[in-house]
């Protein structure tokens, strides 16, 4: 279990949750709690509740699976602000 997000790369993360040493919910909370301790706002739109379920329903048997993205703004995801 890690306090801070995983440093390592994608495919390693996901080893780390199929291997019971991490799960994506604690990945996200480290996440979250990262951006929150940074004054970088680099972020215009955190769907906590939504990434939370999103993250207890993770099938880390996908490639991927878990593992917390960051949505460029150029993309418009519906129900999502369009700044």
């Amino acid at each position: 279990m890690g306090n801070t997000p995983w440093q390592g790369d994608a495919c390693s993360l996901v080893e780390e949750f199929r291997a019971g040493r991490r799960t994506p919910l604690e990945e996200l909370q480290a996440t979250y709690a990262a951006i929150d301790a940074s004054s970088l706002n680099a972020f215009c739109y955190l769907p906590r509740e939504q990434a939370e379920a999103a993250a207890r329903a993770a099938d880390v048997s996908k490639p991927f699976g878990g593992v917390p993205i960051g949505v460029k703004e150029l993309d418009q995801v519906e129900g999502w602000p369009d700044t």
